[in-house]
């Protein structure tokens, strides 16, 4: 399959089925989980905060962030997939095509940049961290969310050579950690997405939320935010 320089997968040929897992019932409880993790280190929006979703797919994500209150813009390098954002017709939301390598904005023309199971996909990830960061005006965030390569769910996927998981590079807790760290203090949450831990006790589930640097936590999705 094509793969463009500065991506690791070429999402285009899944575009149109992209939004379908998350109407799964096990999707939609994944989804709860991210989002109930992100809005943990997401800052509270004030009048006129524009957020930045590089990476944005089909647009899931973009829907979310405007929901909270942002102004949203979604770039992305496929443009299959940013002509079905696009067709969504979201509230407060506009969309494009572009390179998180080389985002086409002024610095600091941003609240927000967020980068949700986008960093794993892009080839340069210091490089795209820090034009993201560029992108940030001060007192803002950045805030990445990934696939965490310790969780059972995505090492299945892996071993079975399932795509695009295949082509990622995932990352744990605190290999996240360690590549944002250059770039200023970094808080991590993580959620608690595999079957199990919805049937275990809540001392169990509190203890899989915090990336502890003792105990690598396994769950699916991992948040991290980065104040400039």
């Amino acid at each position: 399959m094509f793969k463009t320089p500065a991506s690791k997968f070429d999402f285009s040929s899944l575009a149109k089925d992209y939004d379908s897992w998350y109407d799964t019932p096990l999707g939609k409880r994944y989804d709860r989980e991210e989002k109930s993790a992100v809005l943990e280190l997401l800052p509270p929006v004030k009048p006129g905060s524009r957020l930045l979703d590089v990476g944005c797919g089909t647009g899931h994500w973009s829907r979310f962030f405007s929901s909270q209150g942002y102004d949203v813009v979604g770039v992305d390098i496929s443009r299959s997939m940013i002509l079905n954002a696009q067709n969504k017709g979201l509230d407060k939301t506009s969309f494009m095509v572009a390179n998180a390598s080389s985002l086409p904005f002024e610095n600091a023309s941003f609240k927000i940049v967020t980068a949700m199971t986008s960093l794993e996909f892009i080839s340069n990830t210091d490089f795209a961290v820090a034009e993201m960061l560029r992108c940030i005006a001060s007192d803002g965030s950045l805030i990445i969310g990934t696939l965490n390569k310790l969780a059972p769910i995505n090492r299945d996927r892996i071993v079975k050579k399932k795509e695009p998981y295949a082509s990622a590079h995932l990352f744990s807790s605190e290999e996240l950690r360690r590549l944002l760290a250059a770039f200023g203090p970094v808080r991590i949450r993580v959620s608690v997405s595999e079957e199990k831990h919805f049937q275990v006790q809540p001392l169990r589930k509190m203890w899989d939320r915090f990336a502890l640097p003792w105990k690598q936590p396994t769950g699916a999705f991992i948040v991290a935010e980065v104040r400039r």
